[in-house]
């Protein structure tokens, strides 16, 4: 491997900073409002709006969640961010970020998306070709490296607060974001 451990430290931070701008441009509000307007062949109209208001949120503006992920030593912290400029979590959260992990952490509920130590697959192949091409640098290495690993997700809610009358929205919010993620990272 021509960036050995160093790849490894690239690709989880890549991994975790794609994690954030999805956070950032698609669920940055824990009550977000989805309408879809049918629009005949032009297809479907569809419209994102928070509706949380500021007592019923912990917000953690965008320079907040940079220092998180330069305290978790990110070579990607200072890279420009789009999307909202601040997240819009439920009340109280805790919000922790590693080198290769995310933390939530409500008074209802935790999750955490993890990245998988060993990647599934490292192939050296010149990404779009679909070829077996494997592209050498005049160093003798290959020129390119695709991995693909997984990111799990570990979600516990706590018994003591099972009854809730909040549980049912935070339910809602941690299945909007897992449903949401698989399409952000699964899609084509």
């Amino acid at each position: 491997m021509i960036l050995g451990e160093r790849g490894d430290k690239l690709f989880a931070d890549f991994t975790i900073f794609s994690f954030i701008s999805f956070l950032m441009t698609t669920e940055f509000d824990w009550q977000l409002r989805t309408i879809e307007y049918p629009a005949g062949s032009f297809g479907t109209g569809i419209v994102t709006a928070p509706i949380s208001k500021e007592k019923e949120c912990t917000v953690y503006r965008q320079e907040d969640v940079k220092a998180k992920l330069k305290a978790a030593g990110n070579v990607f912290a200072d890279v420009p961010s789009s999307g909202a400029h601040k997240l819009c979590l439920p009340p109280h959260t805790k919000f922790e970020i590693s080198p290769r992990s995310i933390t939530f952490e409500t008074r209802l509920c935790q999750v955490t998306w993890k990245l998988d130590e060993t990647p599934l697959m490292i192939a050296h192949m010149k990404p779009g070709t679909g070829t077996a091409d494997v592209p050498m640098l005049a160093s003798g290495g290959p020129q390119f490296e695709t991995r693909v690993s997984g990111l799990s997700a570990d979600v516990m809610y706590f018994a003591l607060h099972a009854k809730s009358p909040d549980m049912q929205r935070h339910k809602s919010w941690i299945t909007r974001l897992m449903t949401d993620s698989h399409t952000w990272f699964e899609s084509k």
